[in-house]
């Protein structure tokens, strides 16, 4: 029942509405009202309205102006005149065609077509179109071609042949256009005329392929008949000439029964002259003795009786004279050495050994005249070594620095060792002792904190020596020179050894939200304004604008290759919307290229049509081809009948367009019978398959030896197994004619198993000799354990590799470092190796080549600064994760300041 009075009482109310509407003078309480929710509509009285600046009327191009109108009273809304109504946009139609150039038979003519708005009359674009050439109109019969007046420099067109030998007399006839009277490409042909064949004129008989006579066959040649008018061949003979040639001699003779010169007798030979052409020796043998009497040399050989020989003795050679082994002369000018005899030693005799000399025992040769400097006079039994203890050593004043270390003595400094160097007043003999370096005297570079806007500096080093000679560092560019390490009384700067680096300002960092009001639009940037919880500082950060974010309205229309289409968007934040016009795409959909080829009597083109508008596009004309008659003999009129090897001659006519022409007729060819031959065997030749023509009674393959086939051996069988010890056998037999044969099986060889070293230098896994390439994982190998991955050992793998996950282990070469623990660099970050393994468990103080750094789960902590506690309560100050030994000073650590010394909290 409380709804039923609910809707009594809006009935009520819309009436009174409606009442208080009609008695109203003024409408400006417009709330009361019911306005048209749906649409926005212009008044009945527009013009009125319109001069009143209240509605515009929109146009294709130009947005209009509308109010909105109360569907009860038809008041208008007066608190908002003016609502935008959206540009109408153009509504295309095309014109009908118009034609601007007419075609003739071969040029193609124009039409356009315009796209025109129907409302304002705008033109949006003029399409051209190509109107097809009309083509020529052929003319049915074939008229007498009238030759043309050539230009200069060409040669007269030739449109008329008289007769000749052998063919009648023609003229040119093609087919024309009627209407421009342009002839018909490659319809051009010849036409017999009333004068006949001349016939051929002989001539006198001239003589070719002449073959001339030797002095072991006859000569021949052709006698040939030719026409004196065309020089077509009338008739050919085989002629001989039966004297045969003389002998040929050569220019030189040919040696034979040659004998070699010796110390005693003349070389000696035969020359004998053998016909160029035959082979026969017809001429009488010269027998010759060498013309330049040459004799060869002697044969010498030691000659040990003779009687000027010179013995050898301990001290010196001796010497030999030679003779001739083949005529018993000798040798006054040539002689040998003859080796020296051995030593005879008497006494052993003892010298001492001195700081610059060799000592020992000693025994001398007792051969009279042999002297002490005879090589090997002097025998030594027993070598005593130079006495070290009798140098006389004497310190070496300092040198020039370029002088080789150890020459000269040498103060240390920070950075270099001294030497003390000594000098054997004796022998000269020289020794050095290494003075350590004195090292760096070091102050600290005071470290600067930076703030939320400005950069700041880490703590740096310095040596306080003068005569440092360690590198220096540079101070950073913008570090204050008033906190640059140095004398305070001298104000001399002290050398920089290790350089603060810059720290990037902190930044602010958010407290609270002071403004966001200003957030971006659309089209518009924005800023929300953050207070800094550290300088207390306001800030703004700028928020760029969003950008409209257009989504398909859903009213398109395709474009196709005729007609253009739409896109109408909508943004999804504020509403706007854009029409996007799609012209015609004007890509037609072509179908495949269509031949239709060309002959000798019609025209041809290549072409393609779209499968939208029918359009039809030519790619080229293909002209007749006066070539393209499709010949057939005329079997009625021949001139000359072909044989098996002969052409012939006769008349061909033209299946296509009619034509005739007298040509050759290609020979008949060879009907082949087969001359069955013998195959061969495993051991015996056979003779193979002849070929015989019965036509022309030719044979036209001689039957050849085929070679014997070999042995087909089978599979064999093994009589002996290999081992890996020896060699084992296979019996082979022939499955033709059954013999047989054995051959030795090479030992057994043990299948690879695990990393092997192929002969390609690369380390590769092994399964019972098959590579596996799937293997990736850690192979023990004689005690060590490598990296292998898609089963090759990864050689070239160094440092942290990782596998399987999440396991790391640390690599050289691609074998496991076991034995290192310590430090490791991998992707920018240090990590902690234990035995040749990342330790993740592992937290705290490490030590590691003189430095102590702070790990967290295997990797050091690059980004710990400041003061930190150990677990036994020590406190340290790090710098980058390492403990700053070289700081001392006081540093700032939750609100209060600390005193640090060395590193660690004092």
């Amino acid at each position: 029942m409380k709804k039923n009075l609910s809707v009594l009482a809006v009935a009520l109310l819309l009436c009174l509405v409606c009442v208080g509407v009609s008695l109203a003078e003024d409408h400006t309480h417009a709330f009361v009202n019911v306005w048209d929710a749906s649409q926005t509509k212009f008044p009945a009285s527009f013009e009125a309205a319109a001069s009143e600046g209240q509605v515009v009327a929109p146009t294709c191009t130009e947005d209009g102006y509308a109010v909105r109108i109360c569907d009860i009273c038809g008041a208008y809304d007066e608190s908002q005149k003016y609502i935008k109504v959206y540009a109408l946009g153009h509504d295309f139609t095309e014109t009908e065609p118009e034609i601007t150039l007419e075609p003739t038979c071969t040029e193609t003519g124009l039409k356009e077509v315009k796209t025109v708005c129907k409302r304002c009359g705008y033109v949006d674009h003029t399409a051209t179109y190509d109107i097809p050439a009309k083509g020529h109109v052929w003319a049915e019969e074939l008229a007498k071609v009238t030759a043309k007046t050539p230009k200069e420099g060409e040669e007269p067109e030739v449109v008329e042949k008289a007769a000749t030998c052998t063919e009648a007399g023609q003229e040119a006839q093609a087919i024309f256009c009627t209407v421009c009277g342009v002839e018909k490409e490659g319809s051009r042909v010849w036409v017999k005329t009333s004068e006949g064949p001349k016939g051929h004129t002989p001539a006198e008989p001239v003589q070719e392929n002449v073959v001339e006579p030797t002095c072991v066959a006859i000569g021949t040649y052709d006698e040939v008949t030719y026409c004196e008018v065309c020089h077509v061949e009338l008739k050919r003979e085989k002629k001989q000439n039966t004297e045969l040639a003389e002998h040929k001699k050569p220019e030189k003779p040919t040696i034979e029964n040659f004998k070699e010169a010796t110390c005693k007798d003349l070389a000696t030979w035969e020359e004998a002259y053998y016909c160029t052409v035959c082979g026969e020796e017809a001429w009488d043998r010269v027998y010759v003795t060498d013309p330049e009497a040459k004799y060869a040399d002697h044969t010498w050989v030691e000659d040990k009786d003779n009687p000027k020989t010179v013995q050898p003795t301990c001290y010196s050679v001796g010497t030999g004279y030679y003779y001739c082994a083949v005529c018993g002369v000798e040798n006054e000018k040539d002689t040998f050495e003859i080796p020296k005899l051995p030593h005879t030693y008497g006494e052993v005799k003892e010298i001492p050994a001195t700081c610059v000399a060799q000592g020992g025992k000693v025994r001398e040769c007792t051969v009279k005249d042999c002297p002490a400097t005879a090589e090997g006079h002097f025998d030594y039994i027993e070598v005593y070594p130079i006495n070290p203890d009798a140098h006389n050593w004497q310190l070496v004043p300092e040198g020039e620095e370029s002088d080789p270390v150890g020459s000269h003595s040498r103060a240390a400094t920070c950075t270099k060792n001294g030497v003390n160097a000594y000098v054997c007043t004796l022998c000269g003999a020289r020794y050095a002792e290494e003075i350590p370096a004195l090292g760096h005297e070091t102050v600290v570079v005071e470290a600067i904190a930076p703030t939320c806007v400005d950069v700041g500096f880490t703590a740096g080093l310095a040596c306080t020596r003068e005569d440092c000679d360690g590198k220096e560092a540079k101070y950073p560019k913008d570090y204050p020179s008033d906190n640059q390490a140095k004398d305070e009384k001298t104000g001399r700067l002290y050398k920089l050894l290790t350089a603060p680096k810059e720290v990037p300002a902190n930044g602010h960092v958010a407290l609270d939200t002071i403004d966001t009001t200003h957030d971006a639009t659309c089209t518009e940037d924005g800023y929300v304004t953050y207070k800094c919880a550290v300088c207390g500082l306001n800030y703004n950060v700028d928020v760029k604008a969003k950008g409209h974010d257009y989504v398909l309205k859903g009213e398109d229309q395709e474009a196709d290759c005729i007609n253009g289409g739409y896109t109408t968007l909508v943004c999804s934040r504020c509403g706007d919307e854009k029409r996007v016009e799609i012209p015609a795409t004007g890509a037609h959909e072509w179908s495949e290229y269509i031949t239709e080829p060309a002959n000798c009597k019609n025209a041809g083109r290549i072409y393609r049509y779209c499968y939208v508008c029918f359009k039809e596009e030519v790619q080229e004309f293909l002209p007749i081809d006066v070539n393209a008659h499709e010949w057939y003999q005329d079997w009625s009129d021949v001139k000359k009948y072909p044989t098996c090897t002969e052409e012939g001659t006769g008349k061909w006519v033209c299946a296509v367009c009619g034509a005739e022409k007298y040509d050759v007729y290609p020979a008949n060819g060879h009907s082949p019978i087969i001359i069955e031959g013998t195959a061969p065997t495993c051991t015996e030749p056979g003779l193979s398959d002849g070929l015989y023509c019965p036509i022309c009674d030719t044979t036209l393959e001689e039957q050849v030896v085929v070679p014997a086939t070999g042995h087909t051996w089978d599979e064999g069988e093994v009589v002996k197994e290999a081992t890996t010890t020896e060699e084992g056998e296979i019996k082979y037999t022939c499955i033709v004619c059954g013999e047989t044969k054995t051959e030795v099986i090479a030992k057994v060889v043990e299948p690879k198993g695990g990393l092997v070293l192929d002969d390609d230098g690369v380390w590769r896994y092994y399964v019972d000799g098959v590579f596996d390439e799937k293997m990736t994982g850690i192979v023990d190998y004689e005690g060590g354990s490598f990296f292998v991955a898609d089963g090759v050992m990864c050689s070239k793998a160094n440092g942290l590799n990782e596998y399987p996950a999440g396991t790391w282990y640390f690599l050289s070469n691609g074998q496991i470092q076991k034995q290192y623990s310590g430090l490791a660099l991998y992707d920018g970050e240090w990590f902690y190796i234990v035995n040749g393994r990342l330790d993740d468990s592992l937290y705290g103080l490490v030590s590691f080549q003189g430095g102590q750094f702070l790990i967290s789960k295997g990797m050091i902590l690059s980004a710990a600064n400041g003061l930190w506690m150990d677990n036994d309560g020590t406190w340290y100050y790090l710098e980058n994760g390492q403990v700053a030994t070289w700081f001392s000073g006081t540093v700032a650590y939750q609100g209060a300041n600390f005193n640090v010394k060395n590193g660690r909290l004092n």
